[in-house]
């Protein structure tokens, strides 16, 4: 579940909430989430307090997809956000990846 407020601790960066989500989800997929970072923008060395309000969504976000999850809940708030992005390519993103597991005979489901 996505809300508008993630709860990452505010001196973590993205690449450190990565180290944390790998010992956390079996299935994270690191090559996915930091391709998620670069392609909505969000910088991986930059502490989440400064991050604004926006950017901590579409962190969230980048952390929910890359755990392969079979099912995705967002608040309204970031549906909105996962809509306006899914228009600028992480759907793109997301059927990459579904085509790339397709070929080498594993089901991901998200």
């Amino acid at each position: 579940m996505v809300t508008d407020e993630i709860g990452f601790p505010d001196c973590l960066k993205a690449s450190q909430i990565n180290k944390i989500m790998k010992l956390t989800f079996k299935n994270w997929d690191e090559n996915y989430y930091f391709g998620l970072l670069k392609k909505m923008n969000i910088p991986e060395n930059k502490e989440f307090k400064t991050f604004s309000r926006g950017t901590k969504m579409k962190t969230g976000i980048a952390v929910a997809l890359s755990h392969k999850p079979k099912l995705l809940l967002l608040d309204v708030n970031c549906s909105i956000l996962f809509a306006v992005y899914s228009v600028y390519g992480v759907r793109e993103m997301e059927r990459n990846r579904t085509a790339y597991t397709a070929e080498r005979k594993k089901c991901v489901s998200c």
